[in-house]
């Protein structure tokens, strides 16, 4: 039997969407899902029409956060796995550029600068800093 999850062809959520980012532009909306592979995808505002997706590893359990850097190319995300997780995708290419294990500091919140590809996550009684090679500040 096909789990829906797996399915390459997919082009909407097969399970409940946990959080939504939209580009600084506001043209695009990235839209994560819970699920034991779950996905993003990329959405154009306006229209609803489907631009792009991509999977986080088997076991990430959920998408917690979402954020578009300032020209739209990466975004950044992070998950629900015990180690919780932060990734930057290129989501055009799917490309993964990085994965950070932040150990037991669950993220709730991403924001890119607007001047530079650094971000900042938040979470229960933190903040880190990020630049795009997965380095804390």
């Amino acid at each position: 039997m096909v789990r829906k999850q797996v399915d390459s062809g997919l082009t909407m959520h097969t399970d409940d969407i946990m959080c939504l980012a939209m580009n600084p532009d506001r043209t695009l909306v990235a839209t994560g899902q819970v699920g034991h592979h779950p996905i993003v995808f990329i959405w154009r505002a306006v229209t609803a029409e489907h631009q792009g997706d991509f999977r986080l590893p088997k076991g990430s359990r959920s998408v917690t956060a979402l954020a578009f850097n300032r020209d739209s190319t990466l975004i950044a995300c992070a998950d629900f796995h015990n180690d919780h997780h932060m990734y930057v995708f290129e989501w055009l290419s799917k490309t993964q550029r990085f994965c950070v294990n932040t150990g037991g500091n669950k993220i709730f919140s991403i924001e890119w600068s607007p001047v530079s590809d650094t971000f900042c996550s938040v979470g229960p009684k933190h903040i880190f800093f990020w630049d795009v090679k997965g380095a804390k500040k």
